[in-house]
């Protein structure tokens, strides 16, 4: 279905292997985001939960990208908070992909 932007504003952090996303409780941004299309979504969604970790990292949130799409996002769970005690983590662009691009091009 291609990329969006979500409508409302989230502090996304790196753990170093991949993002946490908070609502906005520092910097907030629009998160850029895939959009995918489920056949089966009763099939499918409690297994993306389970592969993402809900409910102890994630919650799947529904939310509405600039679009007009209406979808799922999985934002970080309460315990997952100390990675915003550190501005370092912060992802300020709101793009997890241009953010690994970035990491994978330094020192090349």
């Amino acid at each position: 279905m291609g990329e969006a932007k979500t409508t409302r504003l989230y502090d996304m952090v790196t753990t170093g292997s991949f993002p946490f996303l908070f609502p906005n409780q520092r910097e907030g941004v629009p998160i850029t985001v895939e959009l995918y299309q489920m056949n089966e979504p009763e099939t499918m969604l409690p297994v993306l939960d389970m592969v993402e970790g809900v409910p102890d990292l994630y919650t799947r949130e529904t939310e509405t990208f600039d679009n007009g799409t209406e979808g799922f996002l999985y934002v970080s769970t309460p315990s997952c908070r100390s990675f915003l005690s550190d501005p370092s983590y912060l992802i300020t662009s709101g793009d997890w992909s241009d953010f690994q691009k970035a990491i994978n091009s330094y020192g090349k």
